[in-house]
């Protein structure tokens, strides 16, 4: 099932496409991501307030999900493997952690968490990590 702004984002999508208002090729779209995502970092960058960076923020959803759709991928499906896929390497970050005698990651350098995070997506790769 497909929440409401997703669905209602969809529909107004698809009437676009009706109309003719569309997408020509997914490089275009791709594009469209890169400069949403650096509309951003600008944003951010420039301290405007929530509700600029907010709109920023949507307006990257929006270009991502345009993607999804002109791609026509299952978005509720797609969003329930993201959580999966966090799931997994969450638990794994957890297990590494706690072997290095970390039972959380407040107040650890960044660096430090990054570097966990990597050897979570090695570790991810060799079946048998999925069952410790």
């Amino acid at each position: 099932m497909i929440n409401e702004p997703l669905q209602r984002l969809k529909d107004l999508y698809e009437q676009t496409e009706e109309y003719g208002f569309s997408w020509p090729d997914t490089e275009t779209l791709l594009a469209q991501i890169r400069s949403e995502c650096a509309e951003v970092s600008a944003a951010i960058e420039e301290q405007e307030g929530p509700e600029r960076i907010q709109e920023e923020v949507a307006d990257l959803l929006h270009a991502v999900c345009a993607l999804c759709f002109f791609k026509k991928y299952d978005m509720p499906n797609l969003m329930r493997k993201s959580a999966d896929k966090l799931n997994r390497r969450f638990t794994l970050l957890k297990q590494l952690a706690e072997r290095q005698g970390l039972y959380n990651l407040k107040d650890q350098p960044y660096e430090m968490m990054m570097q966990l995070w990597d050897e979570v997506k090695i570790l991810e790769k060799i079946p048998e990590t999925h069952s410790e």
